[in-house]
């Protein structure tokens, strides 16, 4: 798990605010809607959708299919402003969302066009959907090999004022709304002050270099740390999640553990009580608790029982109960502790019982199947992959048990988990592989090892009639054949 994703805190501005100076209260109880125009689609369109919540801390993963020119409404379970990131194939773009907002998205899959020239957006956010996929410019950097610190800070003062110039001269053309104007000012300004404090970090990721940060360094960034009107920044946040962390500066690189990034937020937390200030405060430290509850951390803390892991989360979560004044918000943060703890206990394994998690993968003629098209029948799920010797190996035995059971009440579905499309089209004639085919584009790869539990290959699942698992992981071929033979 990347450390960095932990220490990221993924907030936007309310859209109802004017001016900075009028920011609501929290509703969590939202939804925002994209309404998708789709032509010119003339094969099966694969697109992977993300967006980051506020509270609970998080991010979101949606892959979305087009097999012919259509309408579809998404909807998204946020309940504040957010930028939507759209990727397909090696393109991407990206639309702004408003809570009880319906936005609309023009798709053109005229495969002779580029994607993100030849899409529309129409609704209250569409001129800031306009600047964020045409426009906005990417102030991000990280420092070369033999960069000075005061060179690297130039740099970022440097792409700062071009990412500034780039705003105002997107809204002399095309007007964005006041309010979003100033906030992203705000954005881009606090990401400058990031990259000049992750910079330490970088230099050990990217060149091995251990530079300490200078003493004072923060107090030189130039900006307000307890600034509510930056409450909903992104990279404020993510500034605020750093500037007590400097002795983990390489440390997090070097050694992620579960215990270090604790004490990170242990600090935070401390740094909040010290700094912060009302609302804004309470807002950081329930979402560095959040992140604590993060579901890898605690699904590993579930299935290796780590006592003394939900001991901390209790001890931080009773610090909430006496010292949060926001009841709304520490009512939340409690459903999603307790949210949490259920998903990691159901989950841990894809017990018996569980729903098994749906996909929508491509089969050999370029169709789109799904998991749920084969309700009613049991089914046997093969993740394999061409680079994989003993799935190779495995086939003829494969081979025998579909051969077996081909008559009866079972399907056996081989999912390819990896894209090497030409070389899963031979392995399958060469082998005479059996079975429905299918295989994995766009982020599914990543979904279905997260989703099954996969630490390899190849995996073995067996589904009942009604898509429930009956086995995840099963050890071998025999023992699956042992399965089925009691099922059927």
């Amino acid at each position: 798990m990347s450390f960095l994703i932990f220490f990221s805190i993924f907030i936007l501005i309310d859209c109802n605010s004017k001016s900075n100076s009028e920011l609501p209260k929290f509703s969590f109880n939202d939804c925002s809607y994209l309404r998708f125009h789709v032509k010119n689609c003339k094969s099966p369109a694969n697109f992977t959708l993300f967006y980051n919540t506020i509270f609970p801390f998080g991010q979101v993963k949606m892959n979305m299919f087009f097999e012919r020119d259509t309408i579809d409404i998404i909807k998204l379970k946020i309940n504040h402003p957010a930028t939507i990131i759209l990727f397909m194939s090696n393109s991407d773009a990206s639309c702004f969302a408003l809570p009880k907002d319906t936005l609309d998205i023009w798709l053109d899959l005229d495969a002779s066009k580029k994607f993100r020239d030849n899409i529309v957006f129409k609704g209250k956010t569409a001129s800031i959907s306009n600047y964020l996929t045409k426009a906005k410019f990417n102030t991000s950097s990280v420092p070369y090999a033999n960069e000075s610190i005061n060179e690297y800070n130039n740099r970022v003062d440097t792409k700062t004022e071009k990412g500034l110039s780039a705003l105002y001269t997107f809204n002399a053309m095309e007007h964005l709304p006041d309010w979003y104007v100033k906030m992203e000012e705000t954005d881009i300004q606090y990401s400058g002050a990031v990259d000049k404090v992750y910079q330490f970090t970088s230099r050990y990721q990217f060149h091995k270099q251990f530079i300490a940060r200078p003493d004072n360094f923060n107090d030189k960034l130039m900006v307000k740390i307890d600034n509510p009107e930056a409450k909903y920044s992104e990279r404020y946040n993510f500034l605020l999640c750093m500037l007590t962390t400097s002795k983990y500066d390489t440390l997090s690189q070097q050694n992620n553990t579960s215990e270090i990034f604790y004490n990170v937020v242990i600090e935070n937390v401390n740094f909040a009580r010290k700094y912060l200030h009302s609302e804004i405060r309470d807002l950081f430290i329930a979402q560095r608790i959040g992140a604590l509850l993060s579901t890898n951390l605690i699904k590993e803390a579930t299935t290796t029982h780590d006592t003394l892991y939900f001991k901390r989360v209790d001890s931080l979560i009773t610090f909430a109960k006496t010292s949060f004044s926001d009841t709304v918000l520490l009512n939340v943060l409690f459903a999603y502790q307790k949210n949490q703890l259920k998903t990691a206990k159901v989950t841990e394994s894809l017990n018996q019982g569980a729903v098994a998690p749906d996909f929508k993968l491509t089969d050999l003629a370029g169709k789109t199947v799904s998991l749920s098209d084969f309700k009613g029948r049991f089914v046997c799920i093969n993740f394999w992959a061409t680079w994989c010797s003993p799935c190779i190996k495995s086939i003829p035995e494969k081979n025998t048990l579909h051969r077996k059971y081909k008559n009866s009440e079972i399907v056996f579905i081989n999912v390819c988990v990896d894209s090497d499309n030409e070389k899963w089209e031979s392995l399958i004639k060469d082998n005479d592989f059996q079975g429905v085919h299918l295989i994995c584009k766009g982020d599914w790869i990543n979904f279905l090892y997260r989703s099954y539990y996969i630490t390899g290959i190849p995996h073995y699942v067996l589904v009942d009639k009604k898509g429930k698992i009956i086995k995840n992981k099963v050890a071998s071929i025999n023992e699956l054949e042992d399965l089925i033979k009691n099922q059927i």
